[in-house]
């Protein structure tokens, strides 16, 4: 008996290039019950940090609102709108909606658990993609350490980019698209389920254009490979994979038309016109925040280990270029950076530690398994952390509790609950920030003048905007003009009009608070056009 316990629980021979941890797991008999080792802890920090990094950010307003008003629309009418019904002011050209999937998402998860349960599924995309940057790092040479710090460590970049929104359903279906582009899969079902990755990322977002870079990197790869080593299967799949996904994105209720609306969002809020400068996300990262000097801290350790020697291979520079230049360009791409970056500083670091710097320091050795039941106790403290971390108990944890709040501090929630008890007739105009949760909570019977979707209004309907925020001498007559009869502004953004207001015998203040201050119209309007 002693002889078989022995044989059952002798300790696998590690190969060359792989660690204790995983030897002793690839060589654990099938029949085996599940034993957690110290790579499983390494893992579990990683999947901790993103998850207490959800914990520290509120449901942004801007996006989120309209994306549940508009898919609780399409849910209703079983139909994508050929019209934009949030708004009373023109919109440039027929609405092509790219991003109806994700609406329709956010929309049934918002109705079937509400806010929490849309932040849980933050925490599940952050998780997730933790977890496939820990993946991603190993399968580059870097060690379970190592991985899994670069991987948590990461999460200070990516999370703030997972902002509740479309683009929030994009990040998991980058990550798969790009390690199967860099690893083609080997059967037709394999490459089918990709292809399908990529038609639900067409649905959700615009984002979906970047598979095609992925793509052409694999191809790229896989054509260097095929020079140098005369082995040609590895483009063979490469070639099936990019033509299979390069065509998916073709599953979406406009076909080609999509690829118009990806131009026209691209052209607007890029910086094509005077419009996009109004999206801030839409601008250059700046160093003084918080958020800037993270990203080019990363773009610095990059370049040191560069200049360490540390020279990317083809595809990670490739991809470290293209990508760094977007994230240069626009803070909302440096979510895309920041996943892209983080294998080649891995690899880089592992390339960097395998030999000693001073001989004096001794090198990490292989990561033994641990003892089963203290890796089973720090897992099951992580669980319970990440389970506190979550938007249904986040709010007793012991942080600031401006930190864990579900809704962001500028949700205007106080002045709309006014609005809604105290209906009146004619058209409202508010800050632009507050747009997307007043179509929320006061529809159906509010629209709003403009929102934060800048590509939809002509470039006109923003300068007339920004002209009555100011208070022009014509704000009033713009006003009367689109019959506004109450006002919801903004003390922050909108000083020039409230002055202005104030002054006019036309209006009386109904309501104030810290955040906001409403007026409404003292008299009639002469042929005030209906909502």
């Amino acid at each position: 008996m002693a002889q078989v316990v022995e044989q059952v629980a002798a300790p696998a021979r590690a190969t060359p290039g792989t660690d204790l941890a995983s030897a002793t797991l690839s060589a654990a008999p099938a029949t085996r019950l599940w034993v957690p080792t110290l790579e499983h802890v390494w893992l579990g920090l990683a999947v901790l940090a993103a998850a207490l990094a959800c914990a520290l950010q509120p449901l942004e307003p801007i996006d989120y609102w309209w994306s549940v008003r508009l898919g609780a629309i399409i849910r209703e009418l079983g139909a994508i709108p050929t019209e934009d019904v949030l708004l009373y002011t023109p919109v440039r050209g027929p609405i092509v909606d790219g991003q109806w999937l994700a609406r329709v998402v956010l929309s049934a998860l918002h109705d079937l658990g509400g806010v929490e349960l849309s932040l849980a599924l933050r925490s599940v995309v952050a998780v997730g993609a933790a977890i496939l940057l820990v993946q991603a790092c190993r399968a580059v040479g870097a060690g379970p350490r190592l991985a899994s710090v670069i991987a948590g460590l990461s999460v200070v970049l990516f999370v703030p980019g997972l902002a509740v929104r479309p683009q929030l359903l994009a990040v998991l279906p980058f990550l798969v698209v790009w390690r199967a582009a860099l690893r083609p899969p080997r059967s037709v079902i394999g490459v089918l389920l990709v292809a399908g990755v990529v038609a639900f990322w067409a649905n959700v977002h615009g984002s979906f254009i970047l598979i095609y870079p992925l793509l052409a990197v694999g191809l790229i790869e896989a054509a260097v490979e095929r020079v140098r080593s005369g082995k040609s299967d590895r483009l063979k799949r490469a070639v099936v994979l990019g033509a299979v996904c390069a065509a998916a994105p073709l599953l979406n209720p406009y076909g080609f038309g999509l690829a118009s609306y990806v131009g026209d969002t691209i052209l607007f809020n890029g910086g094509g016109t005077a419009v996009g400068v109004l999206g801030v996300e839409w601008g250059a990262p700046a160093l003084r925040t918080a958020y800037g000097g993270l990203f080019y801290g990363s773009v610095v350790l990059a370049i040191v280990l560069l200049g360490a020697g540390r020279g990317p291979r083809l595809g990670e520079g490739l991809l470290l270029l293209g990508f760094g230049v977007l994230a240069l360009s626009s803070i909302r791409h440096i979510l895309w950076w920041s996943l892209i970056v983080a294998p080649f500083v891995a690899r880089s670091l592992a390339e960097l530690t395998s030999r000693p710097l001073w001989p004096s320091v001794p090198r990490l050795g292989p990561l033994p398994a641990g003892s089963p039941l203290l890796n089973l106790v720090c897992l099951t403290l992580f669980g319970a952390l990440v389970l506190a971390s979550l938007p249904w108990w986040r709010e007793r944890l012991p942080l600031p509790s401006f930190r864990t709040v579900l809704l962001s501090a500028d949700t205007p929630v106080r002045v709309a609950e006014h609005l809604a008890a105290n209906p009146m007739d004619g058209r409202l105009f508010n800050d632009t920030d507050w747009s997307a949760y007043f179509s929320w909570r006061l529809a159906p019977g509010t629209r709003v003048f403009v929102d934060n979707r800048f590509e939809l209004h002509p470039a006109e309907v923003w300068r007339e905007y920004t002209a009555i925020s100011v208070g022009h001498v014509s704000w009033e007559r713009r006003l009367n003009a689109h019959g506004v009869t109450r006002l919801a502004l903004s003390p922050a953004g909108q000083a020039g009009l409230i002055a202005a207001v104030q002054e006019s015998p036309r209006w009386r203040l109904t309501y104030q608070d810290e955040q906001a201050l409403v007026f409404a119209r003292t008299e009639p309007i002469d042929a005030t056009p209906p909502r």
